[in-house]
């Protein structure tokens, strides 16, 4: 299970695919397609939901911050206000693709259509592919997918022009958002996972299974990222210990008293001992090693 549930992860925030449901919709596309053809418009959207999200999942998309990082800092993230991130940016990650036919080189990663054990493992619980026919239906439904339009090629250059490879990605302006607002959540009860199929209740995970129903309107974090503005009360934390001078603890206790003051959180070591005047508090945390 997720200990940091993001937006996702408690139902919020829905991920869709710009054209996905005129391609599942309409069965003339998939004719002669094995397996995929004689999909009801609902199971077959839900599958190939699947795909695409085990694609996304693997960050096999076209975006600047994957493919060319050192231009994507340059020109986007070195003119954003140093307040806007909240995770070190010093290096992107490095592109990933399908192919079967390249190799992983220079920080490239190359995953494998034809034997992926996750998708393998999905066309057989998603459409009920058996052993054998896997690799068949996986590269039809991607190459059916590229004709849509959801999957593209790109070409990948490393190594100053020493390696070359052509990787089947999501193209990154196909991407969805919407929000969600049901609390009742189609969810993982092994990996937690939170999916909106029409009909499927399965897991794209290899390791789990079938998908449950949960109520999430009490989740934490789900109240957390709806709670109104107003009353969200910001966290601002000071160290407290031996490491810090003396005159400047002293002005941090000075700070925290004063009710006026946004310093509203001590993370302390022994030196702020019992006895010492710390005014009005909620709540006290003791951690032992």
């Amino acid at each position: 299970a997720r200990n940091q549930q993001n937006l996702e992860d408690v139902g919020l925030l829905k991920v869709n695919y710009d054209g996905l449901d005129r391609c599942a919709a309409a069965s003339e596309f998939w004719q002669g397609g094995p397996f995929v053809d004689a999909l009801p418009a609902d199971q077959r959207y839900d599958y190939l939901l699947g795909v695409l999200d085990i694609m996304r999942s693997n960050l096999a998309i076209t975006s600047e911050y994957f493919l060319r990082y050192d231009s994507f800092e340059r020109e986007v993230l070195s003119k954003l206000d140093e307040r806007c991130f909240f995770h070190s940016t010093a290096s992107g990650k490095n592109p990933t693709g399908y192919s079967d036919a390249a190799d992983s080189q220079f920080g490239v990663s190359v995953l494998r259509l034809s034997g992926s054990r996750s998708l393998m493992s999905w066309v057989r619980r998603a459409i009920g592919v058996p052993r054998g026919r896997e690799n068949e239906v996986i590269n039809a439904t991607v190459e059916a997918l590229g004709r849509a339009g959801l999957v593209v090629e790109e070409t990948v250059r490393r190594g100053h022009g020493r390696y070359q490879a052509v990787l089947k990605m999501l193209p990154h302006d196909v991407f969805q958002f919407s929000v969600d607002h049901g609390t009742q959540v189609q969810v993982c009860p092994k990996c937690s996972r939170v999916y909106h199929f029409r009909a499927l209740r399965h897991c794209i995970n290899v390791s789990c299974a079938g998908t449950t129903t949960k109520d999430y309107g009490s989740n934490y974090f789900r109240a957390e990222y709806t709670r109104p503005i107003p009353d969200v009360v910001t966290l601002k934390a000071e160290e407290h210990s031996g490491q810090v001078d003396g005159v400047e603890r002293k002005n941090i206790e000075t700070q925290f008293r004063d009710p006026l003051n946004p310093l509203n959180c001590l993370v302390c070591t022994p030196t702020m001992e019992l006895g010492i005047d710390i005014g009005a508090v909620d709540l006290v945390v003791q951690l032992q090693a």
